[in-house]
């Protein structure tokens, strides 16, 4: 099973499972390395910090000279997955 980002459509990701959809969007379960893939793929600012990822501001609504402030927290479950859905993102299930 394979996920995108809307706003990436034609790139996509393995996902472990797929949970509860979120407003209509999937929520995929990831391993560390495919989180880290979708961040890097997607440009927005983050900062690792072991194995929890901070999400700041979407570079859209950052104003050019702006640091970015790492406010959001994504952090694995106990078996060391990523559910998704805790970002808010809008995640596109793949049936391919």
């Amino acid at each position: 099973m394979r996920f995108a980002l809307d706003s990436l459509p034609d790139r996509s990701w393995p996902a472990l499972t797929l949970g509860p959809a979120w407003n209509g969007w999937a929520t995929p379960v990831v391993i560390q390395k495919v989180l880290a893939e979708v961040l890097e793929a997607s440009g927005e600012p983050h900062r690792w910090e072991g194995d929890v990822v901070w999400l700041s501001t979407s570079a859209t609504d950052l104003p050019p000279d702006e640091e970015p402030e790492f406010d959001d927290p994504v952090r694995p479950s106990e078996d060391g997955t990523y559910d998704l859905a805790q970002m808010g993102w809008c995640f596109l299930a793949l049936h391919r």
